[in-house]
């Protein structure tokens, strides 16, 4: 199931795109993530509750955009998600697009996504 995601926040796009392309800042914007640690192409995020997650990175920095699927650690038959930062005047806008199976976790990952976004845009963690 496809799932998509978008938010406007009035800073410049590339101070969001220097956050969202840090992996290591993951935890700043994203709930229930710990700490991310990056070998190679390799994410390995810990959760609040001492769980990993291994994802699969390609960072495009030219289309500001950061794809990643999981590797292991969720329940999940397929992954694939992005996160692109698009300049816009005076901000930038972020979409934020997933695709999962089974379908069943699309919620879960929606409201994820959503609650990720909110986080960019009202604590300011950007610029």
């Amino acid at each position: 199931m496809l799932v998509v995601e978008q938010i406007d926040i009035p800073t410049p796009a590339p101070a969001v795109w220097e956050l969202v392309r840090d992996s290591t800042r993951l935890p700043e914007w994203f709930a229930g993530i710990e700490r991310c640690d990056i070998d190679g192409d390799v994410r390995t995020c810990t959760t609040r509750n001492g769980h990993t997650i291994r994802e699969r990175l390609a960072i495009e920095e030219s289309a500001m955009r950061l794809r990643y699927s999981v590797i292991d650690g969720l329940p999940l038959d397929a992954h694939a998600s992005f996160v692109q930062v698009i300049e816009t005047s005076p901000g930038a806008r972020v979409l934020y697009v997933t695709w999962t199976e089974p379908d069943a976790a699309a919620q879960r990952l929606r409201t994820s996504m959503a609650s990720a976004l909110q986080a960019l845009r009202t604590n300011r963690l950007v610029g």
